[in-house]
């Protein structure tokens, strides 16, 4: 868990699994970068709560317990080249006043478990 990181929090090329709620847990966090990990059978891979410009590329999440990743009160963010597969939820979650987000370019599978929940 990452709490009141206010400059610069970086999380590349980790293996993050088996945990019993989320694997990477962002809150209040500012200029965030997390890039080429890979996160396993968590309950939900990345929750990023009341933070701004998350930038989210190149990570692969796989079988999680609930969903991929949960973006809450969050803006002025980017979501890309994601593979998100097998989530039991939803593979992208935008909840409580997000906005400024762009998410492209990330593949989740299959659809029918979820998809994108703006």
């Amino acid at each position: 868990m990452l709490r009141d990181c206010y400059e610069d929090p970086r999380l590349v090329g980790n293996i993050i699994t088996y945990n019993a709620a989320a694997g990477l847990l962002l809150e209040g966090c500012h200029d965030i970068v997390v890039s080429a990990n890979q996160f396993e059978e968590n309950q939900d891979a990345v929750r990023c709560l009341d933070g701004y410009n998350l930038c989210m590329s190149g990570n692969n999440l796989d079988d999680h317990l609930r969903h991929g990743v949960v973006i809450e009160n969050t803006y002025g963010s980017i979501v890309s080249n994601n593979m998100i597969e097998e989530c039991n939820g939803t593979a992208i979650i935008l909840d409580r006043d997000c906005y400024g987000i762009t998410i492209a370019g990330s593949a989740a599978h299959p659809l029918s478990a979820g998809g994108l929940c703006p």
